[in-house]
């Protein structure tokens, strides 16, 4: 399959003189949209850009304070279209039209060499171990997207949490750094939804975060955990 940056998003060039989030930011939020338009979280019919606008909405929020005024467009570009790859089987070499720093946090995001899916390790490891200043913009992302997962897990999923997803948790909140605030909520729902002891129910429970009927995509090889 091959894709292409759709035309109205011109050379992703900012043009409006908005101090923090521009044009370029509003033209990849059409996009997303238009890539997950038909895409639902497992219950409810949640459109699954929900989660896109969240974890985007937490990464600004915190890096208008944590990063430098010149990486929260794109921070927020990255959370944007953090799914993008696994979920819309954009390939990688696309994001270096879109600018450098969401590119270079794009591949600590995702790993290429990796097939299998779910949570691990390697991936948490990946990201302590990156050294590029735009590591720092990686780890929020993922930092928003692991808490806004556990907030719908808490409130609209309890019955697809998967018990033996603790374990990777606490480990991304021992090591990853994230502002103090998102990493007690995320104990807090840690604890709530392991005292709960659902077990995954279903022939999906525990599996994509994409409902069953969501759009069939050709994805390539590459794995983004988050």
């Amino acid at each position: 399959m091959t894709f292409s940056v759709p035309m109205y998003m011109g050379t992703f060039l900012p043009t409006s003189v908005s101090p923090l989030l521009t044009t370029r930011f509003v033209n990849v939020l059409h996009w997303v949209a238009e890539l997950h338009d038909r895409q639902i979280r497992e219950v409810h019919n949640v459109p699954y850009i929900s989660h896109l606008l969240s974890v985007a909405a937490l990464t600004i929020e915190k890096g208008v304070i944590l990063l430098p005024g010149e990486w929260l467009e794109d921070a927020a570009i990255v959370a944007l279209m953090h799914h993008s790859i696994v979920d819309a089987g954009l390939p990688m070499e696309l994001f270096g039209q879109i600018g450098g720093t969401v590119q270079d946090a794009m591949r600590l995001l995702c790993d290429e060499s990796a097939v299998a899916k779910g949570h691990n390790r390697r991936y948490v490891d990946r990201l302590m171990a990156a050294t590029e200043p735009t590591a720092t913009v990686a780890q929020l992302v993922a930092a928003a997207d692991q808490l806004d997962q556990l907030r719908f897990y808490a409130d609209h999923g309890r019955d697809l949490w998967n018990p033996e997803q603790h374990a990777f948790y606490l480990y991304f909140l021992n090591h990853i750094g994230m502002p103090v605030s998102w990493k007690t909520e995320m104990t807090g729902l840690l604890e709530e939804l392991q005292r709960s002891g659902v077990r995954p129910s279903g022939p999906n429970a525990g599996q994509s975060s994409l409902s069953a009927t969501a759009v069939p995509l050709s994805l390539p090889t590459g794995y983004c955990p988050v």
